[in-house]
């Protein structure tokens, strides 16, 4: 399955999925510019991102997003996580949205001068 050309980009994006053997592979593009992540890393409207899920010898679940952003990024970030399972724990809810702070100055319009005034911006 394609991504739908015609599909308007929003903060979630469009999300396609399918198996690549036992991993199981999400594509995501249609994004709208934000701020992914909390490294606060910013994407483009170009931005896709690809994300495998597999069980490791050990049974622990891997997780392996790699973003492509020509517009902002030289090359492919990848991104590495893996969870150990253990008996007896809870799930703890977790919002949708970990980087509501980002998306708030956003919304706001002022998200380019809180970057510029973070250390390290431009503050010329």
């Amino acid at each position: 399955t394609e991504h739908g050309a015609e599909r308007p980009h929003d903060i979630m994006g469009e999300s396609i999925a399918s198996w690549d053997g036992s991993t199981l592979v999400i594509d995501t593009s249609n994004l709208t510019e934000t701020v992914l992540t909390h490294n606060a890393e910013p994407i483009s409207e170009n931005a896709r991102i690809v994300e495998r899920y597999w069980l490791n010898d050990d049974g622990e679940l891997i997780m392996e997003a790699t973003l492509h952003d020509p517009d902002y990024y030289e090359r492919p970030v990848v991104r590495r996580t893996q969870w150990r399972r253990a008996d007896g724990q809870e799930m703890l809810y977790a919002p949708c949205d970990p980087d509501s702070f980002y998306r708030g100055l956003q919304i706001e319009g002022v998200l380019e001068d809180y970057f510029m005034n973070s250390p390290g911006g431009d503050q010329n």
